[in-house]
């Protein structure tokens, strides 16, 4: 009997691209330069991508524009997110008002990255060089570069459709 297998994650991983972004601008403002030089509609999701992590709910910036009609869709997603608490105890007077930062990431085996365009142009890469192009030149972004799927360790943290 012949059996054939489908290997769907690999399909999976191998369907988008990914960009990653670094900058300080803030997610809406990325946001909008982002849409006034690719010609997109990027649109804050009514939820942010959420992850748990060691017993920890992570929220993340998420940003969408697809155009079923044209097979492309493009994901804006912060990479960081902190959490702000207060310290345990108080050891010293001072340590009264400071404040404990826990930061967690999407994708961390890149934590310098800001954040990730997941772009999907239905199989054709030709736009992504462009794209590439013309995300390099807003003014703001330090740097912009295509990542390999295959470096992404947690590229199942990129699959949330």
């Amino acid at each position: 009997m012949l059996q054939h297998w489908l290997n769907l994650e690999e399909e999976l991983h191998n369907s988008f691209s990914v960009i990653a972004i670094h900058t300080s601008l803030r997610p809406y403002k990325l946001a909008y330069v982002l849409n006034l030089a690719l010609g997109t509609q990027l649109k804050r999701s009514k939820e942010d991508l959420d992850l748990k992590q060691q017993d920890t709910d992570l929220y993340f910036p998420l940003f969408e524009y697809n155009k079923p009609n044209y097979l492309f869709q493009y994901d804006l997603i912060g990479n960081r997110n902190i959490q702000v608490g207060k310290t345990d105890g108080v050891i010293h007077y001072e340590e009264i008002d400071s404040v404990r930062y826990e930061i967690g990431y999407l994708i961390p085996e890149h934590k310098k990255v800001d954040y990730f365009l997941k772009v999907d142009f239905g199989g054709d890469d030709q736009p992504l060089t462009e794209c590439l192009n013309r995300i390099n030149k807003i003014k703001g972004i330090q740097s912009v570069y295509l990542l390999s799927n295959s470096l992404i360790k947690s590229i199942n943290n990129l699959i949330f459709d």
